[in-house]
């Protein structure tokens, strides 16, 4: 079986066993130039016609995922016992073929196309197909505003709170965890005016517990044009094309702050937080934020919580409607379920 869905630069293929249990998985993306990158493919192998599809207690099943330099990650898992990984490379090339014509699957699939009839139990059917995409942003144009949320379990009211700014010396905008400050680290390929940018936090706060409060986003404001459309910020190699489905390039977080500071100043902001992170950073909770100068430069970093703690967290950029950059931002995933509460239950 195919699903196809070139708009959204999406092929599968499935094979199913004699009995009608899926047992190969091959995922590519649609790359510019017409070619199919291979991204991730699975087998699972049945070793009897009575395991049910997918049953990871008693299915052993491997998973190879391709980066496009030909590394290549394979993860097995046997039921009942242990996960191996190797790592190899192969040739670059080798990941990679020429999308066929609608209809002439035959290459695509590896052998002449046909069918076969399998009459199984009804049952209820899923809901509609969608290809596998990488996370989007939600609510990206309103996570820095005053609102009230519904959460699946929960109803919640986001606050917006100046927490400084962050001057950027070369416009090259870094998000980062303060704590693991690195000259290495990448900015964002897109770029902003030197200067001086005001940071606000979206502080929630819980309805049945209005003394906790988590930063659900962290936002530098480039512009006061309107946010129409997001699209996630980048770093140089980073193409969302080969990107799995519901996954993001984002920063990694160990010290449960999140913080943005400019490309340049990060030597520097490393010395100065090397000796006074500690003192800077203590106590930082909830929606409270801090702001570390480097004397030198006049480049400044903000720092502040980052949702519900350790982890990754992806950067949006947020554009107006000419295309110029509006927003930078930070999102913790705090809101990634919440819809917006019905207008009559906004005070």
């Amino acid at each position: 079986m195919l699903e196809i869905a070139w708009a959204h630069h999406f092929a599968r293929f499935w094979r199913f066993d004699q009995t009608g249990r899926r047992d190969r998985e091959i995922e590519f993306r649609l790359l510019p130039d017409r070619r199919l990158s291979c991204l991730r493919s699975t087998a699972w192998h049945y070793a009897d016609p009575d395991p049910a599809e997918f049953d990871d207690r008693h299915v052993h099943h491997s998973t190879s995922a391709f980066r496009p330099d030909g590394t290549v990650r394979t993860t097995t898992r046997i039921p009942g016992g242990s996960t191996s990984e190797t790592i190899e490379r192969k040739p670059a090339d080798g990941l990679h073929m020429p999308a066929p014509p609608f209809g002439e699957w035959a290459d695509f699939l590896g052998r002449p196309a046909g069918a076969r009839e399998h009459h199984g139990p009804d049952e209820p059917a899923d809901p509609p197909w969608r290809p596998a995409v990488p996370l989007r942003p939600r609510h990206a144009d309103l996570l820095v505003r005053p609102g009230r949320w519904s959460l699946p379990d929960r109803e919640v009211e986001t606050e917006v709170r100046r927490a400084g700014a962050v001057r950027l010396t070369s416009g090259r905008v870094v998000a980062a965890d303060p704590g693991w400050l690195d000259g290495r680290l990448a900015p964002c390929t897109a770029t902003v005016a030197p200067g001086e940018y005001p940071v606000d936090l979206a502080v929630v706060r819980f309805a049945d517990d209005a003394g906790r409060e988590r930063v659900a986003a962290a936002r530098p404001a480039v512009s006061a044009e309107p946010v129409v459309s997001c699209e996630p910020a980048l770093e140089p190699g980073q193409d969302p094309l080969l990107l799995g489905d519901g996954r993001f390039y984002g920063f990694s977080v160990d010290a449960g702050l999140g913080c943005f500071v400019d490309a340049d100043a990060l030597g520097a902001m490393e010395g100065i937080l090397r000796e006074s992170a500690k003192d800077t950073f203590a106590g930082l909770s909830g929606g409270s934020a801090a702001q570390v100068a480097d004397p030198a430069s006049g480049a400044t970093l903000v720092g502040f919580p980052s949702g519900w703690g350790d982890g990754s967290f992806p950067t949006w950029i947020g554009r107006t409607a000419g295309g110029a950059i509006a927003c930078f931002a930070a999102d913790f995933l705090v809101l990634r379920d919440a819809e917006p509460a019905p207008a009559a239950a906004v005070q």
